[in-house]
């Protein structure tokens, strides 16, 4: 464990042990369904990671590898909560944006957009890169929260039909927007 100066010894270690003690159920139950997956290649004839190279892929979750994917995802929420604040206050600005959540709804969509076009990459295979992308950056860019607010305050001011629009808007537009991404990825890979 890393020394660092002022804590005792062995302090570190105890509190990565207690993280890894807590996530232990899902690293195995995760482990546990890419196995049943790779079975389920194998079975159908497709090319199946087997038990040793999927034991080899564990060190991506051992310590070092689990503090390493947590700065990836903290570092990318730092960055997606600092775009989606710029982008808040940028479409704050226009007048004909007002009296409707358009930041909220456009963070929401640029991320449903992205997930798809990020998930199906193949290139963005590094499970520290995804974790980056996916729950750090997007994670951060995207708010599932202040869209519930943002919709329940129009309800509240009885503006149903805006409330009810912008429920619409990102739930369906979400749904496109993710399916443009995946799109997106596979004409880039060119199985489009």
């Amino acid at each position: 464990a890393p020394y660092i100066p002022g804590m005792k010894p062995g302090v570190l270690r105890r509190f990565f042990d207690k993280i890894k003690h807590c996530l232990c159920p899902w690293w195995q139950l995760s482990h546990a369904i890419a196995q049943l997956a790779c079975l389920k290649m194998s079975i159908q004839g497709g090319a199946a990671a087997q038990p040793a190279e999927l034991k080899a892929d564990r060190g991506v979750f051992g310590m070092a590898g689990l503090a390493l994917n947590l700065l990836c995802v903290g570092a990318g929420g730092f960055i997606g909560a600092v775009a989606r604040a710029a982008s808040g206050l940028a479409i704050s600005r226009v007048p004909l944006f007002a009296g409707f959540p358009y930041a909220t709804l456009f963070v929401n969509l640029a991320g449903c957009f992205f997930i798809g076009l990020f998930l199906n990459l193949p290139q963005l295979s590094s499970p520290n890169l995804r974790a980056f992308l996916t729950a750090g950056l997007l994670g951060g860019l995207t708010t599932f929260s202040t869209f519930t607010a943002d919709s329940l305050n129009l309800m509240l001011h009885r503006d149903f039909i805006r409330a009810f629009i912008n429920m619409g808007a990102n739930l369906l537009l979400g749904l496109v927007f993710c399916g443009l991404g995946i799109a997106a990825a596979r004409l880039a890979c060119g199985r489009g």
